[in-house]
């Protein structure tokens, strides 16, 4: 597994251990400071056996040798909100049912998106609601996208996940009933 520590200007190898768990192998310092994006790409190949970053003055590709993982989808997911842009995502178990849900940050219009996971691999629209209003002081639009973040934990005490929002300069709390 390659991560982007955009912190330490470098690219991270991971590695599974015996046990299965992750290790940094390696990291390989990188030329330029401004790279913001990583892909998979597939150079002299139809598998992916590189990847490739940029930055908005930059781009770069690196090659690798040995094995390599196909990614596929299982399944997609589209919002339903006309216009939608789903910016971010947390994921956490919001129903007890012991599988995690996935919520999306919709900015565009400004919704919560809980989308829930039916086995085998498919996404399965929940609940959504609009969190606010779009607001306007002056004629004047947010300057970054709300809702901006979430969390799911056991806030309330209970032993059930509840949902956090952070929106403006408040914070919305949605315990599990």
């Amino acid at each position: 597994m390659l991560l982007l520590d955009l912190e330490r200007k470098a690219l991270t190898l991971c590695e599974r251990d015996a046990a299965g768990v992750w290790q940094v192998v390696r990291n390989l310092s990188l030329p330029v400071s401004e790279f913001s994006d990583i892909q998979a790409l597939a150079l002299g190949g139809p598998r992916g056996n590189a990847v490739a970053l940029w930055s908005p003055t930059a781009v770069a590709w690196k090659a690798f040798a040995g094995e390599v993982w196909e990614w596929s989808p299982l399944h997609e997911y589209e919002t339903p909100v006309k216009d939608g842009y789903l910016n971010e995502v947390v994921i956490g178990d919001l129903n007890g049912d012991g599988t995690a849900d996935l919520v999306f940050l919709e900015t565009a219009k400004n919704h919560l998106d809980l989308v829930l996971f039916d086995p085998p691999n498919r996404l399965a629209p929940g609940d959504r609601w609009q969190v606010f209003e779009e607001r306007s002081f002056l004629s004047r639009r947010a300057t970054a996208p709300e809702p901006r973040e979430a969390w799911v934990a056991d806030l309330t005490g209970d032993g059930r996940n509840d949902l956090a929002v952070l929106v403006h300069d408040r914070l919305l709390v949605y315990p599990q009933e």
